[in-house]
């Protein structure tokens, strides 16, 4: 790390020199802002992939959905507490944290689709596969 007379750092993944800033009380950071907003980025789709894969991977709706494309896919909470649950934490990242900190409780959370979990809050609680599924039946 580089350290400049006029307020300046190096960053550490580019090289570029930055201005510092505080990234939190009584921290500086070693990296511009680019290379952080990255790093921070790249951080919170890696624990949502994380997170995602250690709950089943596709959409787990009881009316047969297959979706398995990881940007189609939503963490559902099973007990309809999504709500209360999202106000606890500041943001996505520190709720995934706290899923997979928990253990990824069975019974808690599973994948939906984000088709399934919409319709789900828009339909009653059932999704529109499962009313299709009701009808053949």
């Amino acid at each position: 790390m580089k350290y400049f007379r006029d307020g300046e750092r190096e960053c550490l993944a580019c090289g570029e020199r930055f201005e510092t800033f505080w990234v939190r009380r009584g921290h500086r950071s070693d990296y511009c802002s680019d290379c952080l907003n990255r790093y921070v980025a790249d951080h919170r789709r890696t624990m949502r992939f994380e997170v995602v894969k250690a709950l089943g991977g596709t959409c787990q709706c009881p009316g047969g959905c297959t979706e398995h494309r990881m940007s189609m896919l939503d963490i559902d909470h099973v007990q309809n507490d999504g709500q209360a649950h999202r106000r606890q934490f500041p943001d996505a990242a520190r709720m995934l944290t706290h899923i997979k900190a928990q253990g990824y409780p069975p019974g808690k959370y599973r994948v939906l689709c984000s088709n399934c979990n919409q319709s789900r809050r828009r339909l009653g609680g059932r999704c529109e596969h499962e009313w299709e599924k009701a009808a053949r039946e």
